[in-house]
């Protein structure tokens, strides 16, 4: 296997960090610029309620995709430790790179499946989307789901790429696809006037094809990859192992996705203003303030081949190299959010008016807690890299509990600003809990290869 410029166990750390995590933040931007162009475009051509229809979906969708999203990081934490480790665990990283493929893709087909069955009662029944968007929102979502398989095999390509070190691929891929994907929603919407559906068809198709794409050049590019006759079968003690870290991981975005859900709930009781107007600064904020989670996310799997290789300390440098970048980031992000929240939020409404103020209002809160949110997710993806898998959980909850508060204790006094200020109570709870665990050194001892 070999030590190559994709080993992250050596060399300049903040350096290699940038260059491993520059393309996995432009890969994030490109993959929320599917959710904005999908806003955007809907807003744009068609109204504020059908933005409102499309933004409802947002929570729901997550909530059971992202689940896949914890079988993902198994795989990536396993294949980065098994890396890091040399070349002697060559044939497991092969068996875990096998073994993630049949349990990612059977969880595709089934969650997908499930999706697509109770669309309705989940954004009726569960969310209490409002009757004047139901429609549409169900249809929306109902195509969506059906894009499940295409999305799991990219997340998997994606998290394979990043497990060996090279994350210019998927951005690349991304760069093409996402073009394509703003060019079908404007094809679909205002050329064949088809709605909604117009969007969630442009997605779905987008993403089928940088699955595709991703998954050959990573064949071609990678020969570590190729299966070989004893490393086919599905492994157990791998899938244990996968497990360990992916059903923890698993209930982190599950917990996040049902605090979206529950500030989604109370956001629909506003109505559709405020849903719209909560849709647009939701994507902006995505956009902007979620992008240090790619140079976060960098860490998982700096972290993973370096614990892999028995390299704590340079764990440790690692950690502070980024609290740095992530900090910089940070202080622009708030600004560009503060100052410029009025012209960001006109762009997704042909309407404007309160949809616009509203909006305006909940990117100055999100904006409050960035700080927050950006020592959160790097000391989770640190944690998560070096096997932790249960701090992340506890850090979930910690932010769940936060947009509760906001809802329940704080809305019945400031309507839906007390929403909005959930969030950042939320993401200052976990950043005190994950800050803390990662103090405590109690990671060092998670390691998972031996």
């Amino acid at each position: 296997m070999g030590k190559k410029k994709t080993d992250l166990t050596q060399g300049n750390i903040t350096l290699q960090l940038l260059q491993f995590g520059l393309p996995i933040v432009v890969s994030m931007i490109l993959q929320n610029l599917y959710n904005v162009a999908d806003s955007l475009v809907v807003g744009r051509f068609i109204g504020d309620h059908a933005l409102a229809a499309v933004g409802s979906t947002t929570s729901v969708s997550q909530f059971v995709l992202l689940l896949m999203g914890g079988a993902t990081t198994g795989m990536g934490v396993i294949v980065s430790q098994y890396y890091g480790a040399g070349k002697e665990e060559e044939k497991n990283v092969k068996r875990a790179i096998c073994t993630s493929f049949y349990i990612i893709l059977m969880l595709a087909v089934v969650l997908g499946i499930l999706g697509v069955l109770f669309s309705r009662q989940l954004l009726h029944g569960l969310m209490g989307v409002p009757e004047d968007v139901l429609e549409d929102s169900v249809l929306y979502l109902k195509i969506i789901f059906w894009g499940a398989v295409p999305t799991a095999l990219y997340n998997m390509a994606f998290g394979i790429s990043k497990a060996l070190g090279d994350s210019v691929v998927p951005m690349l891929v991304l760069v093409v696809t996402c073009i394509l994907n703003i060019g079908m929603n404007i094809l679909f919407v205002a050329g064949f006037s088809m709605g909604v559906a117009g969007v969630g068809y442009a997605t779905v198709l987008a993403t089928l094809i940088s699955a595709v794409i991703c998954i050959l050049i990573l064949w071609k590019k990678q020969t570590i990859i190729h299966p070989e006759k004893d490393t086919i079968a599905f492994d157990w003690m791998i899938a244990r192992h996968m497990v360990k870290i992916g059903i923890p991981s698993a209930l982190v975005t599950a917990t996040i996705s049902i605090g979206n859900i529950i500030t989604q709930r109370f956001i629909n009781g506003y109505g559709a203003t405020v849903m719209a107007a909560y849709s647009a600064a939701n994507k902006i904020e995505m956009l902007l303030a979620y992008t240090p989670g790619g140079l976060t996310g960098a860490m998982q799997f700096f972290t993973g081949q370096n614990v892999g290789a028995g390299n704590y300390d340079r764990v440790k440098q690692g950690y502070r190299a980024m609290m740095k970048i992530g900090l910089a980031y940070t202080a622009i992000a708030m600004t560009v959010m503060i100052v410029f929240r009025t012209p960001l939020i006109g762009i997704f409404s042909k309407e404007g008016g309160d949809m616009v103020l509203i909006g305006g209002q909940y990117l100055v809160v999100s904006a409050i807690g960035q700080i927050f949110l950006n020592i959160t997710y790097m000391s989770k993806s640190t944690l998560i890299g070096a096997g932790d898998s249960m701090a992340p959980v506890y850090v979930g909850l910690l932010e769940m509990a936060g947009r509760i508060i906001g809802g329940v204790v704080l809305a019945p006094f400031f309507g839906y600003l007390g929403v909005f200020a959930g969030l950042p109570i939320g993401w200052g709870l976990g950043m005190i809990y994950g800050v803390s665990r990662y103090m405590s050194g109690s990671w060092m001892k998670k390691r998972l290869v031996k």
